[in-house]
């Protein structure tokens, strides 16, 4: 019996540390600020963000979260701690000579209330109040909010009964105020019985529904928008389906499975690479396109050595070239050109040139603007340069130019008409070196008759027997 009393008596204080423990917990729960005091926070004054009246409520608050009572020393130090180093000093020297601590927390605010918010004067707040109006980029919700604060420093109230009548002024200046027309239309058909948050409630929905509408025409504008590029799209892509290829004649544009039949072939009406035989009876418009652009040229020989040569300065060195009289263009090969002293950049040029009675074109590597020199002559002409193995050629006009060649007429006078029967040939004027007086060469029929000769005519002038 006596051993069993410890094993009763240590079951007791068990249960008794148990019940000890439940009722802390539950002491917790019934007040929850206990942890709220470590939790909760205060952020320092502001001084250009927020008024000292209003740290001051937020400071209360702050206080009655963690069961700060008012002659708690902590508000004292609470408060100094959330100055600005600025700040506190001027509260030092509001408190001289005593330190701000060994003031109360009273009159530490009484003191930075009158320093920082001094009592304002009505009629200007009130003047600052009925001038505003609601900004381009502000809200109906900002607007209310805006005449809200400048009607605390007001003063609204009635001097017979003591009544606030600060509603009424914000409601005349909030329907004053606003920028749109049409919602201050809709608030003047209220009447005046209705309050102030309906009037709130009007305008903001009016706003909200313009926002949403205009929204709603650009959703269709943009729709609009994308329908004429879709249709446009179309349109091109049926004016390409109806199109016909240059080249071939067939359907353009072509597809990677069915490229241009014509690629390889050469056309039969200028003699090109690249057109069909489906068009061989029809000038294509690259034909034409290409003729306007640069017509061909035709020179008679490239290779020949039966016509006479004559050293003309180009570049600053002598070129021997030959005279054809056949030919409409200067040319001269890229072996000559890569000799000269001074290469001009060659100018890309589409001009086709032919050899005399061969339709296999020469291979044009461009063009130069330069100066010719030929004795005492000079002239400003264009040069091509070609691939291949060949020797200069001057043109016709060219050689006329430097006077290397000239014109002979033989003219036979009658009685009563004057005819001219002539033939115009083509005389080169060649010296035997550079220096010498020139010489006439002999004619040669071969190479100058066959070239550039005129059918006899006989021109008939009218004769006056007074003259």
């Amino acid at each position: 019996m006596p051993d069993s009393v410890p094993e009763a008596n240590g079951s007791h204080s068990d249960l008794a540390s148990c019940l000890v423990q439940a009722l802390d917990r539950l002491i917790q729960n019934q007040n929850p600020f206990e942890q709220r005091k470590i939790q909760c926070k205060i952020a320092p004054f502001d001084e250009k963000n927020e008024t000292f009246r209003s740290y001051l409520q937020r400071l209360d608050n702050y206080f009655a979260i963690s069961d700060i009572e008012l002659g708690n020393i902590l508000r004292v130090r609470l408060l100094i701690a959330n100055l600005s180093p600025q700040l506190y000093q001027t509260l030092s020297a509001l408190t001289s000579p005593g330190l701000p601590s060994e003031k109360s927390y009273v009159e530490l605010c009484e003191l930075l209330k009158n320093h920082l918010c001094p009592t304002p004067n009505e009629i200007w707040e009130q003047h600052k109040f009925v001038n505003t109006v609601q900004g381009a980029s502000e809200t109906v919700n900002q607007f209310i909010t805006n005449l809200k604060q400048k009607a605390i420093t007001c003063n609204f109230t009635c001097s017979s009964c003591n009544s606030t009548t600060q509603d009424d002024h914000i409601r005349s200046q909030f329907i004053r105020g606003l920028s749109d027309g049409a919602i201050r239309e809709r608030l003047l058909q209220e009447k005046s019985t209705t309050s102030l948050k309906d009037l709130f409630d009007i305008a903001i929905c009016m706003e909200s529904s313009k926002q949403e509408s205009s929204q709603m025409s650009n959703t269709g504008n943009r729709s609009m928008v994308l329908d004429e590029i879709v249709n446009k799209v179309l349109k091109q892509r049926a004016k390409q389906q109806n199109q016909t290829c240059n080249n071939c004649g067939l359907q353009w544009p072509h597809t990677p499975d069915e490229p241009c039949s014509a690629k390889d072939k050469i056309c039969y009406n200028c003699g090109k690479m690249g057109h069909s035989n489906r068009i061989k009876f029809v000038s294509s418009p690259r034909c034409e396109k290409s003729q306007r652009e640069d017509p061909d040229e035709h020179i008679f020989s490239v290779n020949s050595r039966e016509t006479p040569k004559v050293g003309v300065e180009v570049c600053g060195s002598i070129v021997e070239f030959h005279v054809d009289t056949g030919s409409s263009v200067n040319v001269i090969d890229m072996k000559t050109y890569n000799q000269l002293k001074f290469k001009p950049k060659l100018q890309h040029t589409k001009r086709n040139i032919y050899p005399y009675q061969n339709m296999k074109k020469l291979d044009v590597v461009g063009k130069f603007q330069t100066c010719l020199s030929y004795s005492s002559k000079i002239i400003h002409t264009e040069l091509y340069v070609v691939r291949g193995r060949g020797e200069p050629v001057l043109s016709f006009e060219t050689s006329q130019s430097l006077n290397l060649v000239k014109f002979s007429f033989s003219v036979d006078e009658t009685k009563n008409v004057n005819t001219v029967p002539y033939q115009d040939t083509c005389i080169p004027i060649l010296p035997k070196a550079r220096g010498e007086e020139e010489r006439e060469c002999p004619k040669d029929p071969d190479i100058f008759e066959s070239l550039k000769t005129f059918p006899p005519q006989i021109s008939k002038f009218p004769h006056d027997d007074n003259k």
